[in-house]
């Protein structure tokens, strides 16, 4: 199973927009679900979690979160984001997929990131079958 983590604007003018943003992580991180993908969605911690701990200690523990995922769904409006932009940043650095939105579009890039996961397990399944009986558990 493939796990993708969720990369998008969190912060907001005041705590409506921060839940606005949560909201949207989450609802990406459904369809996610209902592609057969575990979500890894930073959104849902963060929004508990809220003066726990220095912004720099969150955001190193996201980045790293991220460097565990198979990928990177980034949603719409990732451009006011500094948070977003240092991981697609990162993502790319690791050769991580990163999915980024159309310009023109208020989705995330769902076409791109729906054939990554069919080839991806795909090739899974391909390597799986490759491997004699003895090797596996």
């Amino acid at each position: 199973m493939r796990v993708v983590y969720i990369a998008g604007r969190f912060r907001g003018a005041d705590g409506w927009e921060v839940r606005c943003n949560i909201h949207a992580a989450e609802s990406a991180a459904r369809q996610v679900v209902a592609m057969g993908a575990m979500p890894c969605t930073p959104h849902s911690i963060g929004g508990s979690m809220t003066g726990t701990a220095s912004d720099a200690f969150w955001l190193e523990g996201t980045l790293e979160l991220m460097r565990r995922c198979d990928a990177v769904l980034v949603l719409p409006g990732y451009e006011t984001s500094e948070g977003t932009k240092g991981e697609i940043a990162e993502a790319r650095a690791r050769a991580i997929p990163c999915f980024l939105p159309e310009w023109f579009s208020r989705e995330p890039n769902w076409p791109k990131f729906e054939q990554w996961l069919q080839d991806s397990n795909s090739q899974d399944q391909r390597v799986q079958s490759d491997c004699p009986d003895s090797t596996l558990g």
